[in-house]
């Protein structure tokens, strides 16, 4: 398979397939001190390798060898994760529709300011019921609060079954039970409505609307 060229230079990937789904494997490239071409196999998008963490790989062993420093070069021994790889990953999944773009605007204002230099791999149930807890002490109604839960949980399964993640925290995530039939107060528009369906009984619009 020929390599195809990402925005960074020397940073080249090659389409290849894990567990019968489409991947993809990561290498760099550049120059020893002998001017000769060197390529090297960084690793693959599904064990968590991505574009800048290559380029910032190549840079660094740019810079040893203009240094003259000797190249070794280790991989991280554990991968950190954030929400916001996987989320792209899955918002690009889905068709261009509106309840995208409501999903979106919801995932930036709620989950990606809260999460987003958080390590998805650390998340505990202590940290999801403190989100929850925190969500539900803003004025956002339960309803609200249960739907961002709810796509938080559809962007970690999406992470768990493209093998972007192995923390599956999404089995911490649990809605409240939304009371449809509480009381509540109506709007001056409702009350609007109301007074003029009962003008013509004089017994109901005795008492005027101010």
């Amino acid at each position: 398979m020929a390599r195809k060229k990402t925005k960074f230079t020397g940073v080249y990937y090659r389409e290849t397939t894990t567990n019968d789904k489409l991947d993809k494997t990561y290498y760099i490239r550049y120059k020893d001190t002998n001017n000769k071409d060197v390529e090297i196999k960084i690793g693959k998008f599904s064990e968590g390798i991505r574009e800048q963490y290559c380029n910032l790989k190549r840079n660094e062993i740019l810079t040893k060898l203009r240094l003259g420093e000797e190249v070794h070069l280790k991989h991280r021994q554990k991968d950190k994760v954030f929400l916001k790889d996987i989320a792209d990953e899955y918002f690009n999944t889905r068709a261009d529709r509106e309840s995208k773009n409501k999903d979106i605007s919801s995932y930036k204002k709620h989950l990606l300011s809260y999460f987003e230099n958080t390590d998805l791999n650390t998340i505990t149930k202590k940290d999801i019921q403190l989100f929850k807890k925190v969500k539900l002490e803003t004025p956002l109604a339960p309803k609200t609060v249960n739907n961002i839960l709810a796509l938080l949980g559809t962007i970690i399964r999406f992470g768990i079954n493209e093998e972007l993640l192995k923390n599956d925290i999404s089995k911490f995530i649990k809605k409240d039970t939304i009371d449809n039939d509480r009381e509540r107060f109506l709007t001056v528009e409702e009350i609007k409505k109301l007074y003029k369906e009962v003008e013509h009984d004089k017994r109901l619009s005795t008492a005027e609307l101010k």
